[in-house]
């Protein structure tokens, strides 16, 4: 009998510069809080440590401006 396993391990490493430029693009490059145009800060809305396994999807991503997303990382770390 052969038993044949899987290797465990990471997966293949994501095109992280195609994934966001599709969010850019879905979002029509502004800032879904204040719609600022011209934005390029993509935010994982849940992050790695609670999706490893599906972290780079593009659906789990926004677009934020800079300042938006400073702001959504210190309030969200107050709560």
């Amino acid at each position: 009998m052969v038993c044949s396993k899987k290797k465990i391990g990471r997966s293949p490493k994501p095109d992280i510069a195609a994934i966001h430029e599709a969010v850019r693009k879905k979002f029509h490059g502004r800032c879904v809080l204040c719609g600022r145009p011209g934005s390029g800060h993509v935010h994982e809305v849940e992050p790695r440590s609670k999706r490893p396994l599906d972290w780079d999807d593009a659906e789990n991503m926004i677009l934020l401006c800079a300042s938006c997303h400073d702001y959504v990382h210190t309030v969200g770390t107050a709560s």
